[in-house]
């Protein structure tokens, strides 16, 4: 590709977030998924969402993946016309990363009870005409985390995570 055609295609990337006042490297991650509004909020001071030890970011999509879930949640407990708008603070996933000798072992997560999964976050409930039914702020942490396995995918990454959100859910919402 000829290095004016990729400069055109970087900066076409900018204008929509420059005409709408937002920074290429906002610190904030935004998006509406359903009936969901999902928001990390400085997710790069996040305490643990890396797929390996010297992972620096979201590399691994797993920040989409826990959007996508609470998306999915919120059409299943939400009435028709409800929506729901979830902005994470914190987020610490099941597991962790003990220091290693060798850096080919570096993404080989240990699950242990001392690493349980745990989220912080803000929610608010809002009904057809943009009311606020229900609003809040919950810190969940789940130290059983490791007696669910035999009741989740254990090909899913995030499996213990998603399991926290959707207790929270069921807490709160109750099935329709």
């Amino acid at each position: 590709m000829k290095p004016n055609r990729i400069l055109l295609l970087a900066l076409a990337g900018l204008v929509p977030a420059l005409a709408f006042g937002v920074s290429p490297k906002a610190s904030s991650s935004t998006k509406n998924t359903g009936r969901a509004e999902v928001i990390f909020l400085e997710a790069e001071k996040f305490t643990d969402v890396r797929s390996s030890l010297n992972d620096t970011g979201d590399r691994n999509g797993y920040l989409d993946n826990l959007r996508d879930h609470v998306g999915k949640l919120s059409g299943e407990y939400l009435p028709e016309g409800q929506r729901v708008q979830v902005t994470f603070t914190d987020i610490d996933l099941a597991g962790d990363f003990p220091p290693v000798q060798s850096a080919s072992r570096d993404h080989i997560r240990v699950m242990k009870d001392i690493y349980p999964p745990r989220m912080a976050f803000s929610y608010r409930v809002t009904d057809a005409s943009g009311a606020v039914i229900k609003e809040g702020k919950d810190e969940l942490t789940d130290r059983n985390y490791l007696t669910m396995a035999a009741f989740t995918d254990r090909s899913d990454p995030l499996r213990y995570d998603k399991v926290l959100i959707s207790d929270w859910f069921r807490r709160e919402f109750g099935r329709r």
